[in-house]
């Protein structure tokens, strides 16, 4: 059995950053860390102003939940349609969580939510967050759960390509167990990482039942 090690006394420190590329919204930096015992590395490392995840559902007694297929440049060595729920970044640092999975919410799937709560709600009941790739960025996602939808349009953004699909509770089960084949019109396997966390959250906190 192996045995849990005790946290260090002294954490590393970062001692100067470097940006390599800045970006509109991204950032990318090289950090100088120093070590305990005075030794010191690099770390290179992407900045990331923050986003949200939107796990939208449809009114009893339809149920089904708004999910989109996106087209991800970055997986496949060119490009693959990924099955998601409704995602997107903070227009800046500090802006309001909430509302930015509201505008993210009509943008990538055309409907407005009467209600936006968070999945990860702090004790003050502010938005709660999670690291989606602590190794490697700063990006904090807040999940949330939409309800009270109203079918109002896309709006996406341009360079977009975005389709919506309508699933069952047992279609995205059947997507996240990985049978493409039994997900209706989705088609897909679930595989991104922040959809499965925030579709673990809605259900352990009983806004959908999968």
């Amino acid at each position: 059995m192996v045995k849990s090690q005790p946290p260090s006394s002294s954490a590393p420190v970062v001692v100067s950053r470097t940006t390599l590329i800045p970006g509109p919204k991204y950032s990318y930096e090289r950090l100088t860390i120093e070590g305990p015992t005075g030794e010191r590395r690099t770390r290179d490392i992407i900045n990331h102003p923050g986003a949200v995840v939107v796990v939208a559902v449809l009114d009893p007694p339809d149920g089904r939940l708004v999910l989109i297929r996106n087209f991800r440049h970055a997986v496949e060595r060119g490009g693959a349609w990924v099955l998601e729920c409704c995602a997107g970044t903070l227009d800046k640092p500090g802006e309001d969580p909430a509302d930015c999975a509201a505008r993210e919410l009509i943008e990538e799937t055309g409907y407005r939510a009467d209600s936006i709560k968070p999945l990860m709600p702090t004790a003050s009941g502010d938005a709660g967050s999670f690291y989606t790739t602590p190794g490697l960025t700063s990006e904090k996602m807040f999940p949330f759960i939409a309800t009270g939808l109203t079918h109002t349009g896309q709006a996406l953004e341009e360079g977009e390509t975005i389709d919506v699909v309508l699933m069952t509770p047992a279609q995205v089960a059947a997507a996240i167990d990985g049978d493409p084949a039994a997900t209706g019109a989705a088609g897909l396997p679930m595989i991104d990482g922040k959809s499965l966390v925030a579709l673990a959250l809605a259900t352990r906190r009983g806004f959908v039942r999968i």
